[in-house]
């Protein structure tokens, strides 16, 4: 005994598929989103904590100063 029609099986996880990629989409948006924002606060305060990079506003800013 099924619980469901023969053939949805594919068309189940084909939506699984699609619900997964469209979250995986809006986290990486709202990680660019982060970065950016943290970047700008970074340019203002180098006291800033990086939470999305590897890189602190204080170390960062050095290596900048040091290639220029």
């Amino acid at each position: 005994m099924k619980l469901y029609p023969k053939g949805t099986g594919a068309g189940i996880s084909l939506f699984i598929l699609i619900v997964l990629g469209i979250y995986a989409v809006s986290q990486i948006e709202a990680m660019k989103r982060a970065a950016f924002r943290e970047g700008f606060n970074c340019a203002i305060d180098e006291t800033t904590q990086s939470l999305h990079s590897s890189y602190q506003c204080k170390d960062y800013r050095k290596a900048f100063k040091e290639k220029i």
